[in-house]
């Protein structure tokens, strides 16, 4: 991927493995902007200014804990993502699940 002078890129790898979400895209988003769609066993690149970024995963519902990075000019950052938890959010006896402070994460997403 080229990059014009200054900027730094956002390089994003899904892991190939796991039955979970295989044949479905993982929504990319940069600072809550919606920015390409990754499928399993891809990897995807994205030219940012420098700066602070928040980059986050959606597929229908569920997210992926939000990764901030602070990108320098000329930096690759890369970003590494899998199905993660359960695949089924089964209610607790303790209604735990059911606050609106609850919300599944079943996309895993980490700097590598």
């Amino acid at each position: 991927m080229s990059t014009t002078a200054g900027e730094a890129v956002i390089a994003l790898t899904r892991d190939r493995g796991g039955w979970r979400d295989m044949a479905r895209s993982y929504q990319v988003l940069i600072d809550r902007d919606n920015v390409g769609q990754e499928q399993r066993g891809q990897r995807l690149e994205f030219p940012v200014a420098p700066g602070r970024h928040e980059i986050f995963l959606k597929i229908d519902w569920c997210t992926s804990p939000v990764v901030e990075v602070d990108a320098q000019p000329g930096e690759v950052i890369e970003l590494s993502c899998r199905a993660g938890g359960p695949a089924r959010h089964r209610p607790s006896r303790r209604g735990l699940r059911q606050s609106p402070l609850y919300k599944p994460r079943p996309i895993s997403l980490a700097r590598r």
